[in-house]
């Protein structure tokens, strides 16, 4: 068997080298970078959890961010729901801290319509994410970035319930009541009038205090679905959290 030669030798060391670094970053980035970020991920939603400060959190997520894996959209959802959340179920005037948070996730939801432009699902994050914003600012212009953003996720999944149910909610603290109706409405239609949604819809009747509207949902469902009113779905708990809701919807006018 020919030997190589000596020109060659340093050649062959050099591609086999080559190709040893080439396989150590291919299985960094398809294995341990992900891991690492899904790793980070949780550190950052423990971070929320035990209500360290909003630079420290903001820190954890940046970490994340930083990794640039397909973790990041998930870590980027994360934040949103977790900073929407925390003021939602938050103090009647939301700190400065959690504000601090909506406006990181608002950026980063921003960022991820850019890397993602068809993604239906992320212009609702945003524009929820606007919602809250509007919730705590009383800003008009977040209204209309929050509009604007369930209008590009309708473009893009005109049969996505769950957008129309989010204009419904943001024409309902924008004291909006007929478009609010009407995507409660729109919702009702494309689920076929399910019983999963007649909740939601009955919601945003009484939000609006629209009782007959809400009167003539119920009758059309029970007609339509040859059920009785008492199993229609309308559990005692659900009839309960309507009328909490209206009285925060009152409270805050």
């Amino acid at each position: 068997t020919p030997r190589p030669s000596r020109e060659k030798l340093p050649y062959a060391v050099f591609a086999a080298g080559a190709a040893f670094v080439a396989l150590v970053s291919i299985v960094y980035m398809v294995n341990i970078k992900p891991i690492t970020a899904s790793g980070k991920i949780i550190t950052a939603l423990q971070s929320i959890g035990t209500k360290k400060s909003a630079e420290t959190i903001i820190a954890d997520f940046d970490t994340v961010f930083s990794y640039n894996t397909f973790g990041t959209s998930e870590a980027r959802e994360r934040l949103a729901d977790a900073s929407t959340s925390i003021i939602l179920n938050g103090p009647a005037k939301p700190t400065e801290d959690s504000f601090k948070l909506l406006n990181k996730a608002v950026e980063e939801l921003e960022k991820e319509t850019k890397r993602f432009p068809n993604s239906a699902k992320t212009f609702l994050f945003l524009g929820k994410a606007y919602a809250i914003q509007f919730y705590g600012t009383q800003n008009a212009q977040t209204v209309a970035k929050a509009e604007a953003s369930y209008n590009r996720a309708l473009e893009i999944a005109p049969e996505y319930v769950q957008i129309r149910l989010a204009r419904a909610e943001l024409y309902l603290v924008t004291r909006q009541a007929e478009k609010a109706k009407h995507e409660a409405d729109e919702a009702w239609k494309l689920t076929h009038r399910s019983a999963n949604l007649l909740y939601d819809v009955l919601s945003t009747y009484v939000l609006v205090g629209d009782t007959s509207g809400a009167k003539m949902v119920l009758s059309d469902y029970v007609k339509e679905n040859n059920v009785s009113k008492e199993s229609s779905g309308l559990e005692g708990d659900k009839l309960a959290a309507v009328a909490q809701r209206s009285m925060q919807v009152t409270d805050a006018k």
